[in-house]
């Protein structure tokens, strides 16, 4: 058996009441009726790669503070950083993953600024892997544009993933194809919930940022291992 990672996308929608967007089955009408509309000329084709990189401004660095125990000096602790990615949603909060965001502190910084703002988590999901942060800073959010949560993509259709990896302070854009759509359980979930398998480079880093399709979110990336066959 050989242990190895895959680039997951794990799937939301936001037709549900709750804080946080629930990880559930989205229905396919709408997009198939659009795909049989396309073909009749009554329907948009998918954004090309300059529409999906109109959302790089909406996309955010997320710096995360926490402290570790020193086993040999326990009066002593050590800070640490870890460093992901979100992006913002309408009713100016930040989504990311919950594995970003629970730490002690939590900072972000917009596309193209130096400046670091606090941010506040408001809410965990950890078992869909989601956290909503809180930025009260006006000017971050002056000019940020919300993202749209769209529909489930079809195979291979193609899709942007954006984010921070580790390793540079400026944003990543890469492209792949959309390869299976599934249940799976999350890295910290016990139950199966929807992803979205996809051939773009996906590193660390990236966890929390958007995958997107034309003009909308489409999934988000997050920690995922499988284990597969080596024939």
């Amino acid at each position: 058996m050989l242990f190895r990672s895959v680039h997951i996308v794990a799937r939301f929608y936001n037709s549900s009441n709750t804080t946080i967007p629930r990880f559930l089955y989205y229905p396919l009408i709408s997009r198939r009726q659009c795909r049989l509309n396309r073909e009749c000329g009554r329907c948009d084709r998918p954004g090309s790669e300059n529409e999906n990189r109109s959302a790089i401004d909406s996309v955010v660095k997320i710096f995360s503070f926490y402290r570790l125990p020193n086993v040999v000096q326990p009066w002593q602790t050590t800070e640490e950083e870890y460093s992901g990615s979100g992006f913002a949603i309408s009713g100016r909060r930040i989504l990311t993953s919950a594995h970003v965001a629970n730490h002690s502190y939590v900072q972000v910084r917009k596309h193209g600024s130096p400046t670091k703002h606090k941010a506040k988590v408001e809410a965990f999901g950890y078992e869909c892997d989601l956290a909503i942060l809180v930025v009260d800073s006006e000017e971050f959010w002056k000019d940020m544009k919300p993202l749209e949560l769209g529909d489930i993509p079809f195979k291979q259709e193609t899709v942007f993933a954006l984010g921070y990896p580790v390793g540079g302070d400026t944003i990543s854009v890469t492209k792949g194809v959309v390869s299976r759509i599934e249940s799976r359980k999350y890295s910290n979930s016990s139950i199966e919930l929807l992803v979205i398998q996809t051939d773009a480079a996906i590193n660390r880093g990236d966890n929390g940022g958007p995958v997107v399709m034309g003009k909308k979110v489409v999934g988000m990336a997050i920690k995922s291992r499988s284990f597969s066959e080596n024939k």
